[in-house]
């Protein structure tokens, strides 16, 4: 056993109380002994940098599992920037075999930076290095991304775009500017470790285009300053007339309360508004679902719906870059969830005795059930339990089960479920069971 426990120095001592279904055991073990005798945190080593897009990487040598805690020290040209203690569990700690590297989230001044670094354990703090790690910040302004190696790529859905171009030296975020002739839509400032790797950077902005003439524009910044924008790079959304979208499903009779709504992708539809109705023209369902979420080459929706047995109409309509495509007509579907069957009784066997205590009933989980009954009567038909059970309470996928204290006494049990159908009948079997005084 493990109980994740970080003790200081010291002695100590242990013991176990056991535990069953008679309750405690009287008495304690008898004691063990232990102690904990932690080493002093030593001087740290080896001290290196590595400073990319003006965010330094700090390394050293001399880490130990059981130092806990990790003190950087940092100053600049205009003094102190940093002096934190870290977890050495920290996400942006990687210690491995006596050595750590730390990455910090600083973008520095221009000019020289000398470091320290300290451990500590619980027996408290070590020394720092003698020699501070020492670098140089010389930051430039960096240049706007190159508009020849800017790509502006279709993502398959009307109105959206994906954006790629090439890493700039010494950027450390990059700002996309997008307009619509002279109206700015998107101005939003990206961080290089987000969206580049060594070779390209790449945006999918969450931004639906109509149909018209646009510029992309970009510009990069770094610990130097901000860059000019590039060039702006023309391109333009031209979609065609959203095309008419057609159900698949759901159609004629549907045994579940939810069922799933299928169509094929429309032309020129970005969004698909689906719209759900009884017969009596009662709405259950109307919402515009964006294209991305639901459709690949073909668009399945998940309404979550839970439909009373009774008879629907369902409508689609499109809407893309060129404006609101045509609404087909109601596609009809009937949802007449049945009865469920008799359930099996698993456990216990007919006839178990039982000691005093809970006893835990199981039987099978019949398919479109929601509720569970389960009933308990003793020999003389009085009543010991009559309830009702949500699945979600007491069912798996494919069983049920409930654990109950029971009087003694000479005891039957029996179980029958629900659906929004009504109910279904008894188990076939109706079991006995003794629970002794």
């Amino acid at each position: 056993m493990n109980p994740g426990l970080s003790l200081a120095e010291g002695d100590y001592r242990w013991y176990i109380l056991t535990y069953g279904q008679g309750g405690e055991s009287p008495e304690w073990s008898s004691q063990q002994s232990f102690s904990v005798d932690l080493p002093e945190a030593s001087q740290l080593v080896n001290l290196t940098q590595q400073v990319e897009r003006g965010r330094p990487q700090l390394t050293w040598e001399g880490d130990l599992d059981v130092y806990e805690w990790y003190n950087i020290y940092m100053k600049g040209p205009a003094g102190k920037v940093l002096d934190q203690w870290y977890r050495r569990s920290d996400p942006a700690f990687e210690c491995v075999a006596g050595q750590c590297t730390f990455n910090t989230d600083l973008y520095l001044a221009q000019g020289e930076h000398q470091w320290w670094v300290r451990a500590w354990t619980t027996a408290g703090n070590g020394p720092w290095n003698n020699e501070p790690g020492v670098f140089t910040i010389d930051p430039v302004v960096p240049d706007p991304p190159d508009p020849a190696h800017v790509e502006i790529l279709d993502t398959g859905i009307p109105g959206y775009k994906h954006y790629r171009w090439e890493p700039v030296a010494g950027a450390s975020w990059y700002q996309a500017l997008i307009k619509r002739g002279s109206t700015t839509v998107h101005e939003v400032w990206y961080l290089h470790a987000d969206i580049c790797t060594d070779t390209r950077c790449e945006i999918t902005p969450s931004l639906y285009l109509v149909n018209g003439d646009h510029t992309l524009a970009l510009r990069s910044w770094g610990p130097g300053g901000t860059g000019i924008w590039s060039t702006p790079v023309s391109f333009d959304i031209s979609a065609g007339e959203p095309q008419l979208a057609i159900l698949d499903t759901p159609t004629g009779l549907q045994t579940s309360n939810n069922p799933l709504f299928t169509w094929q992708p429309a032309a020129g539809a970005s969004w698909y508004r689906l719209i759900v109705k009884n017969d009596a023209g009662q709405t259950f369902f109307d919402r515009w679902i964006h294209a991305s979420g639901i459709c690949a080459t073909t668009c399945t929706l998940d309404t979550d719906l839970s439909l009373a047995n009774d008879d629907y109409s369902a409508w689609l309509q499109t809407y893309g870059p060129k404006g609101t495509g045509p609404m087909n007509t109601g596609q009809g579907f009937t949802v007449a969830v049945p009865i469920p069957a008799a359930p099996t009784l698993l456990g216990p066997a007919d006839g178990t005795v039982f000691a005093p205590g809970t006893v835990s009933f199981s039987w099978t989980k019949e398919q479109y059930t929601t509720w569970q009954r389960v009933q308990i009567y003793d020999a003389s038909d009085r009543i010991v339990l009559d309830e009702w059970y949500q699945n979600g309470h007491v069912c798996s996928a494919s069983e049920c089960e409930l654990q109950i204290s029971l009087p003694e006494g000479h005891l039957f049990w029996q179980v029958k479920a629900w659906s929004q159908a009504g109910e279904g009948p008894w188990s076939a079997e109706t079991r006995s069971l003794t629970i002794l005084p």
